[in-house]
Order: structure tokens, then sequence, then C-alpha cells
């Protein structure tokens, strides 16, 4: 992998890596509600057996952090769709959409309805979370981002990085074009696929229930998947670049 490679990587790992704390944080909150009887949320647990509800707001919360990671990759897979030259890169970018719209409908199973999540893009609203309640003034980023009591509402922080990464993520793309859009592509998916892994088998260590475990470990499957397939698509197109290159006289090809 060339220095381009490199770069291309770690800057997608750059924008992601950030999210790992705030998608830990919400099971951190979690098992606090549980270690403090009479606060909102707190499960009402035998000694020595996992509280039922607190056990199903973990799933919620960690799926609602995954939702959010599934609908980046298929934003910028649908980029891909529409404007690779490139039949493999098309295939690909179908694969992920696939593979990424089935977890979400998994997910969906486990997130529920709560504050903070987004049912659309990263970083969308749900409805009165920008606008307010009826005669209430609309509130701004950072104050979707505080909770009750002035707490951060790290789901809602989480919405707006992700948001903001797709954003960069876009931009970095619409200035590619052929065989170098293909390569900022899959270097991308390559980062974010090694940021996805980490995320599902860290969650994986917690305390989860029996189905939201088994989703969890069919997601790690198929992120390894991913994440070979765009490896291995980098080869190919870094071989075929370099057919390219040395095709022309006279040209040498960077390192």
């Amino acid at each position: 992998m060339n220095f381009r490679w490199k770069a291309t990587v770690a800057f997608s790992a750059a924008l992601l890596l950030v999210g790992i704390v705030l998608a830990q944080d919400p099971a951190q909150r979690v098992r606090e509600q549980q270690q403090q009887p009479g606060q909102p949320g707190a499960a009402a647990a035998q000694p020595g057996q996992p509280g039922a509800r607190g056990v199903g707001s973990l799933d919620s919360h960690l799926a609602q952090c995954l939702t959010m990671d599934n609908q980046h990759e298929i934003a910028i897979a649908e980029i891909a769709k529409q404007r690779s030259k490139d039949n493999e890169v098309k295939q690909f970018a179908d694969k992920l959409i696939q593979d990424h719209t089935q977890f979400l409908q998994q997910l969906a199973r486990f997130a529920g309805n709560q504050p903070g999540m987004a049912g659309g893009q990263p970083g969308e609203a749900r409805p009165n979370e920008r606008t307010g309640q009826p005669g209430q003034p609309a509130q701004s980023g950072g104050a979707m981002a505080q909770a009750q009591g002035g707490q951060p509402n790290f789901l809602a922080l989480k919405q707006q990085i992700g948001q903001k990464a797709l954003e960069l993520t876009k931009n970095e793309l619409e200035k590619k074009d052929g065989v170098e859009f293909d390569k900022c592509f899959v270097g991308e998916q390559i980062g974010s696929h090694i940021w996805v892994l980490a995320t599902l088998e860290v969650f994986k260590d917690h305390q989860l229930s029996p189905d939201f475990r088994s989703a969890i470990e069919k997601g790690i499957q198929t992120t390894r998947e991913h994440l070979d397939h765009a490896k291995k698509l980098a080869d190919t197109l870094e071989r075929r670049g370099g057919r390219e290159t040395a095709s022309r006289p006279g040209e040498r090809r960077a390192e």
C-alpha cells in the first residue's frame, strides 16, 4: 500500500476514531443507572441477576450507535454506486448497500424510539428536536447535545459527529474522478470498516440480550467480509493503476 493509500485510510480512521468514546459512554451511563436504586431507568433486578430493563436499555443505546454508523456506510456507498465507472467498485457498493440495509432492519428491533435517535441520515433531527415543542424556541446543535440536568446527550453528539464526518467525506470524494475516486472510496471503506469492526467487538463484550448478541456476532462476520473485500479491491485498483502508469513512456509510478 503506497503513501496515498495510507493517507486515505488514515484520514478515514481519524474522522471516525473519536466516535468510539461517545459510543461507549451510553453503555457506561446505563450501568451507572443500574447501580443507583431509585433513579429513573434503574433496573429492579434480583441480587446476582441482570436487570431485564437495564439490558434492554443497553441494547437500545448500542443499537442506536450502530444504526448511525450503518446509515453513514449506506450514504457513502450510494455515492460510489452513482459516480464510479468501475464495475467491481459498483458491485462492491451494491453489496454494501444491501448488507447494511439488512443490518439496519435487524437493529431496528432493538433501537426503539428514544430521543436522540434519527430515522434518516446521520445527524438528521427527529421532529421537535431542532424546532422545539409548540411555543418553544428552536434548539441549536449544542442544545440538542444537552440532556436533562445539563448532562451531555452522547447519542446526539454522536449524530452530530456522524453528520460532520459524512459531510467531510463527501467533500473529499467530490474532488476525485475516475480511478482516483475509486481509490478514495475504497480507502475510506477500509478505514470505516476497521472502525465498525472495533465497535462491534467492544459492544460484544458488554452485557447484552441473547438476541442482540447474536445480531452483533453476525454483524462482525459481515464487517470482516466487507473489510477483506475492500482490501482486495484496493490491491486490484493499485495494480491496475501501476500498469496504466507503466504503459506511458517517460512516466514513473509515484510511491
